[in-house]
């Protein structure tokens, strides 16, 4: 930040000295280079007299109004020859001359950190107060390790030892005198102090950056002490206050002035930049803030003004203006995506529930038996390939004799072919609800009393070999359809009777786009689905769009292969893709969250990219859906999402 408080150079009689800076006015700056002047100067280096006088003057009377000890040097900067002037009586003529300290005139603070203590030379008492700043800070440095990941020990202010802020763009010499006591307030603590203060922001520009994936933001405020805030967030943060006072009387002439600056260093062509600048009028007062950002990943800056005022010695916010947008983005629509495609079988749409067959109980066994409600059918997770199909078949005893009635074996079966009959497992037990039951997978014996009727579950199991996408409740494909079984009863005299059942598949129950919209209460812009007829399942895809509170949009994007999990992309996450594509030269890339490989189905989604272009190459994500038997692969044309800003 530039001196906000310099005084200009006044063209003073010979008896009295006078004081130039860097915001001397191009008039009196004639006067400064008039070669009949006695112009002092700090260094060999600097431009800018720190005083002129009016010929002749003597050394001791410049010595004195500057108030100093010290020789001076005639400086020649044709031939770089200094001569030094001896004898402080001795009158001077029209010249250049440097000012030379000698060690015993050295001034020194006494400097208070923490627990640390030390004596810090000063500079000169011309300079202004950041540069002793900066010369405690290296010497503070081995002594103070680097808080919150900073590089660098870093010096807010320093203060009185009865706590007053010394303003850093005052001389040293004015505010500071020799073997005076002052005390250091570290960076970060300062900001923290500062940052309830700093809550009131006018404008914020801020982006992500995907070289090193760190937002960076550059931001403009009210401080609640009637002073413009000016925070960074960058490699690492900054915070600068101006008050009114600074402003009203910035003194930098007409124009845009730079305040702050940084940009980043890397070895390839991605660098970020940040800039603020001050707008002043003719009269020097500041009444706007303009603000630039550009991350590495960005092809052009951002920039963006806030105006203000100051009204009745406070600061008011005024408008906001964009000066330049960070891109300009092509819409998604104007390219041409291929046509959805899709291979393989599909299940059969089927709304018709199956007919209903009940069974009656035939045999030798003094019992009356016959289905009572329709066979409902179960599936283990499958081990190895491998998982048991139930068939809960649901029968109502009548034992209309005066004897109890004791089964002491069941059997079950299943026609495989024709007239093939294969015996099974046949198990009974309790129903407690829907497809609640507790089986009873010992030998015990089923007793029915006499002239008693009782309802009762079988259950039997089916091992089957085939590829499973999800534990239905339904016959595998393998089996025949319809599926007939048979429960055979056998009393402790070796009487039996047997019961024959037929089992039909329901319709599939498959996720639709109408059902997935109606459970998460939601319309998709984009739905895509392949059947798997192998291991009985399908897998979809889904796209819609949702938006925050605060206005920024995004896509939300559900794979069912990946849980049914949805992952939402902001328009950061989807510059970010783009920023990787062109990176890499790829006008495709996968989208690792959605892409998933489970048990011979694959999903992959890609984000389709127009490398040629600056900005918004991101025109549409390519879905790809492979089963058992059949593969889908549609296109969804990504649109331009809003983003909330200042």
């Amino acid at each position: 930040m530039k001196d906000t408080k310099a005084s200009s150079l006044k063209n003073s009689p010979a008896s009295k000295p006078s004081f130039s800076s860097s915001s001397t006015s191009s008039s009196n700056a004639v006067k400064e280079n008039a070669p009949n002047l006695v112009r002092i100067f700090l260094d060999r280096e600097t431009t800018t007299p720190l005083a002129v006088f009016k010929p002749p003057v003597s050394i001791a009377f410049i010595l004195s109004a500057l108030g100093v000890s010290a020789t001076l040097e005639a400086r020649n900067s044709n031939n770089n020859n200094y001569k030094v002037f001896e004898g402080d009586k001795k009158d001077l003529e029209a010249g250049d001359f440097i000012l030379c300290f000698s060690l015993a005139s050295v001034w020194s603070v006494k400097v208070l950190f923490d627990s640390t203590k030390l004596v810090v030379p000063v500079p000169s008492p011309f300079h202004q107060v950041h540069h002793l700043m900066q010369t405690i800070a290296q010497r503070l440095a081995p002594f103070c390790p680097p808080k919150d990941n900073n590089t660098t020990f870093r010096i807010a202010e320093l203060r009185t030892l009865d706590n007053f802020a010394i303003n850093p763009y005052d001389t040293i010499g004015s505010v500071i005198r020799d073997g005076m006591t002052v005390e250091v307030v570290e960076w970060n603590e300062w900001v923290k102090l500062q940052a309830e203060f700093c809550t009131d922001v006018w404008l914020k520009i801020e982006q992500s950056d995907f070289v090193d994936n760190k937002k960076k933001s550059i931001r403009v405020g009210f401080h609640s002490h009637n002073k413009l805030y000016l925070k960074t967030d960058l490699d690492e943060k900054t915070l600068d206050l101006f008050d009114v006072l600074a402003l009203a009387n910035f003194g930098k002439g007409e124009g845009k002035h730079v305040v702050f600056s940084k940009q980043g260093t890397t070895e390839d062509s991605f660098v970020w930049k940040a800039e603020a600048s001050f707008l002043a009028d003719k009269t020097g007062k500041v009444y706007a803030v303009e603000l630039c950002l550009k991350s590495s990943s960005e092809p052009t800056p951002q920039v963006k003004r806030v105006d203000f005022s100051i009204k009745n010695g406070k600061l008011v916010k005024g408008d906001i203006s964009v000066v330049t947008e960070k891109e300009k983005e092509g819409p998604s629509q104007a390219v041409k995506l291929p046509q959805e495609s899709y291979e393989g079988p599909t299940f059969p749409v089927i709304e018709k529930e199956p007919p209903v067959e009940f069974g009656k109980l035939v045999g030798d066994l003094p019992l009356k038996g016959e289905e009572y409600e329709k066979i409902c059918a179960d599936q283990s997770w499958a081990r190895g390939g491998v998982f048991n199909n139930y068939f809960y078949v649901h029968v109502q005893f009548t034992n209309a004799g005066d004897n109890p009635v004791s089964i002491v074996k069941i059997k079950g079966q299943y026609e495989k072919t024709p007239g093939e009959w294969l015996d099974i497992q046949a198990v009974w037990g309790d129903k407690r609800g829907f497809y609640n039951y507790s089986w009873y997978w010992n030998d015990e014996s089923l007793e029915i009393p006499a002239h008693k009727s009782f309802k009762i579950p079988f259950n039997l199991v089916i091992p089957v070999e085939s590829p499973q996408f999800d534990k239905n409740r339904r016959a595998s494909r393998v089996l025949p359809s319809p599926l007939k079984l048979r429960v055979i009863l056998e009393n402790d005299a070796g009487i039996t009777s047997s019961l024959n059942a037929v089992y039909h598949n329901p319709p599939y129950d498959l996720p639709t786009k109408a059902s997935r919209q109606e459970r998460d209460g939601k319309q998709f812009e984009f739905w895509l689905q392949a059947d798997d007829t192998i291991s009985e399942g399908r897998v979809f895809a889904h796209v819609a769009r949702g938006e925050e509170s605060d206005g920024n949009q995004r896509i939300e994007v559900a794979v069912s292969e990946n849980s049914g999990s949805t992952y939402y992309y902001y328009k950061s996450n989807l510059k970010q893709m783009e920023f990787n594509a062109k990176k890499s030269g790829q006008s495709e890339i996968p989208i690792e969250d959605l892409c998933v490989e489970k048990d011979g189905r694959k999903t992959e989604v890609f984000a389709l990219v127009d490398t040629s272009k600056p900005t918004g190459g991101l025109y549409a994500l390519k879905f790809v859906l492979k089963t058992l038997s059949s593969s889908a692969t549609g296109y969804y044309p990504v649109p331009t999402l809003k983003e909330a800003d200042f």
